[in-house]
């Protein structure tokens, strides 16, 4: 599979009954679930890791692409993995401005506040 690997808003075009995808800048041969798995990260985090949201966005992507629970298993695992707080972490780090400290932990500090819901989302995942 082809994966965009920057799949939001920002680069779907609809204009009348016409929809196009742009900016292919880091598109790749991925596994298909990878950009469903990040716009499932990236929907998560605004309604507080709702599973019933999550359900929903399922829902209407097994209406087109059946998912099989080899790759349920491989989505989990991929929503396992802390990767806001990873990112944070690596651009604190590899971070040379002086101002980035307060920036950073600012950042982190929303990581930490959604750890319990994240974890809540994990245990009932396997529902999805």
């Amino acid at each position: 599979m082809i994966c965009h690997h920057d799949y939001s808003y920002q680069n779907i075009l609809i204009k009348g009954d016409t929809t196009s995808i742009i900016n292919f800048d880091y598109c790749s041969v991925e596994l298909k679930i990878y950009d469903l798995v990040n716009i499932l990260r990236r929907r998560m985090r605004k309604c507080n890791w709702d599973i019933e949201k999550a359900r929903l966005i399922l829902d209407v992507y097994r209406k087109i692409e059946p998912l099989d629970q080899d790759e349920m298993k491989v989505m989990k695992s991929m929503l396992q993995f802390p990767q806001k707080f990873w990112r944070v972490i690596n651009r604190y780090y590899n971070s040379r401005r002086c101002w980035a400290h307060r920036n950073f932990t600012i950042m982190l500090e929303e990581v930490i506040q959604e750890k319990d819901a994240h974890k809540n989302f994990m245990e009932k995942f396997d529902t999805l």
